[in-house]
């Protein structure tokens, strides 16, 4: 998913904000205002939203993930642990407090132990479920997903593999 295709567009709408806060704001109010981000499923049937703490779960992880990512590039060094950092180092004492408490995995591309390789696979797996439209003000049928809004109608439909002639 990091793979940067949206890094133009993401860098525009960032020159249009003096700060990360607003930019984050921006963000999350269009997750309010057009899609079931916020919605919290009521029952087991419900077919839209997420179940209570879900989504504020799964954008915690992301954060986690993106933020121990960042710091293993550029400021590796706090992420040491407490103990490789002589006794009574100032140092020591911030990387304690910046590091987060459980390391999210890290990229895919570096070196990874087994638990972290799990993390990864989990996080695939759970992007892969949410790849599908939001179906907030729309449904979910055995053969295909449909969602509106004032302005638009779209419909997902599964199809096998095809060519581009095909469609």
């Amino acid at each position: 998913m990091a793979d940067g295709r949206f890094d133009d567009l993401l860098v525009n709408m960032a020159r249009k904000h003096s700060n990360v806060e607003e930019l984050t704001w921006s963000l999350l109010s269009f997750f309010e205002r057009r899609t079931d981000l916020f919605h919290v499923m009521e029952t087991s049937s419900d077919r839209m939203g997420f179940g209570p703490g879900m989504a504020e779960k799964m954008l915690f992880k992301h954060f986690h993930f993106c933020q121990q990512r960042y710091l293993a590039k550029h400021q590796p060094h706090l992420l040491r642990e407490p103990d490789a950092e002589p006794a009574g180092s100032s140092a020591s004492a911030a990387s304690a407090a910046a590091a987060p408490a459980a390391a999210a995995p890290a990229a895919p591309d570096t070196a990874t132990s087994g638990a972290t390789q799990e993390a990864v696979i989990e996080e695939t797996e759970e992007l892969r479920k949410m790849k599908h439209i939001s179906t907030w003000n729309g449904a979910i049928t055995d053969k295909y997903y449909w969602s509106q809004s004032l302005q638009e109608l779209t419909v997902e439909v599964e199809v096998g593999t095809c060519k581009a002639s095909d469609v």
